[in-house]
């Protein structure tokens, strides 16, 4: 799960990439003012290893790092 605080109504893309920086997953959310929880969709399907989730919206857009065991 990614949360996310958002300043407006929008949508974002949630990229998540693989340790070569290979796109394995891309998702849509819609989010609104305030504390935004967002599942990311099928992570049970990924390998194991370690992953970075970017968030890219209209005001903002961040990375971090997931490990999937």
């Amino acid at each position: 799960m990614v949360v996310i605080r958002g300043i407006d109504l929008g949508i974002i893309t949630i990229r998540m990439l693989d340790n070569a920086g290979t796109v394995v997953r891309t998702q849509l959310a819609n989010v609104q003012p305030g504390e935004n929880n967002i599942v990311i969709q099928n992570v049970a399907e990924l390998p194991g290893g370690v992953y970075s989730p970017g968030v890219i919206g209209e005001h903002r857009s961040m990375k971090t790092e997931l490990l999937k065991q």
